[in-house]
């Protein structure tokens, strides 16, 4: 088995060729610290421990693998018992297994239940560094980000909930019900992670037309207004692959999630890259009429310039 990929053996369904491989390649002994060095608790220990927490140059572990393959079955199998693998990690470029799932179209049940497993184990990966991506160096933070946080991970301690400036802290501090807003906390911020670029699972599937995922995500939590480090939100992704019935899906939720004031709706419908361009330069440049009239039906600016001083019509 020397030389081989662990994603080659995650490509079919057997489970004791991983294992066995994993035995000879995973470290005998791992430094069981959190992330200010204490030793960590033994529930922490346990949903890490073993073979399937161990991660490749990559930063993936086998059930990460077996999700970007597709492979439900294997991925269903190791995330169950008897193997119980973490299902929440992260990869080198800030990607978890949830955020694959988003990104490969995985069927909207099995993705349903990663996001739930993933919910349920997330104070125990805030505790893993061995499950994190390493650190960026210092100076290696890309512009662009447009102020929009597109820095966040899932160990951010301030990210914002919803549209307001409320954070994590201030959430909790708040309620009543802890375990539930830990629980909604969890969940937001599984949902809006970003990877290495500042994309999130929507601005993912949006890029790629999963719009049965569209909407899943929505209802979970995801920010519509997010704008990675080119300053691009689902709806540029989403009309920059001609993606109609993506684009009328994030058009409907505007109206019904961020629509407290038509105002608001089209501050949205007019987000600018760091180009200055929207959405409608995006239907422009690639062509498409169709897109283009349907985002001027909803609030798109016509009159609106880019940061060449071009109109959508001129691009």
């Amino acid at each position: 088995m020397e030389g081989r990929h662990l994603s080659e053996l995650c490509s079919k369904d057997e489970v004791d060729p991983i294992y066995h491989y994993l035995r000879q390649i995973a470290p005998e002994t791992v430094e069981w610290v959190d992330i200010e060095g204490n030793k960590c608790d033994d529930g922490v220990i346990q949903y890490v421990s073993g073979v399937w927490g161990f991660r490749d140059g990559d930063g993936r572990t086998a059930f990460h693998w077996a999700v970007a393959l597709r492979n439900y079955s294997l991925a269903n199998t190791l995330m169950n018992e008897p193997y119980r693998s973490p299902v929440l990690s992260e990869d080198e470029d800030g990607v978890t297994p949830f955020m694959t799932a988003c990104m490969v179209g995985a069927p909207e049940k099995f993705v349903r239940s990663l996001l739930e497993k993933s919910v349920a184990v997330y104070n125990f990966f805030l505790k893993c560094p061995v499950l994190q991506r390493r650190p960026l160096k210092e100076g290696s933070k890309a512009n662009g980000d447009r102020g929009q946080k597109a820095d966040r991970n899932l160990y951010s301690s301030g990210a914002n909930i919803g549209h307001g400036d409320m954070t994590t802290e201030d959430v909790l501090s708040t309620s009543n019900e802890a375990p539930i807003c830990e629980e909604f906390v969890a969940k937001y911020n599984i949902v809006n992670s970003v990877d290495s670029l500042g994309n999130t699972a929507l601005l993912h599937v949006a890029s790629r037309g999963h719009s049965h995922l569209v909407d899943f995500l929505i209802r979970n939590g995801s920010e519509l207004n997010h704008q990675n480090k080119h300053g691009q939100s689902a709806l540029h992704r989403a009309v920059g692959r001609g993606n109609m019935n993506t684009v009328e899906i994030l058009l409907c939720a505007s109206k019904q999630k961020i629509n407290k004031s038509k105002e608001e709706h089209q501050r949205w419908v007019n987000l600018q890259d760091v180009w200055g361009n929207t959405a409608l330069f995006y239907a422009s440049m690639e062509n498409n009429e169709d897109l283009g009239r349907l985002l001027l039906r909803n609030g798109a600016d016509r009159y609106l310039r880019n940061k060449e001083g071009k109109e959508f019509w001129e691009v």
